[in-house]
């Protein structure tokens, strides 16, 4: 996963309200670190592309992802 992928999931999280302190804290991230992975100073670790992968995947089918991250 590259950078612009996962700020493109970071904006769909936003249009739902959900920060990216609680994004970052739902998987265990500081959200400064979280703003490193979206602009690609840092790359995005494969676990966290995976946790990004399944949640896309839940957001897909319908899920939302507001009951999932609090």
């Amino acid at each position: 996963m590259d950078h612009k992928e996962f700020a493109t999931f970071l904006a769909k999280l936003k249009e739902n309200k959900i920060s990216n302190k609680k994004f970052g804290d739902f998987v265990d991230y500081n959200p400064t670190t979280i703003c490193l992975y979206a602009s690609g100073k840092i790359p995005v670790p494969k676990v966290l592309a995976e946790a990004v992968r399944g949640l896309q995947f839940k957001e897909q089918i319908g899920i939302d992802l507001r009951n999932i991250i609090k």
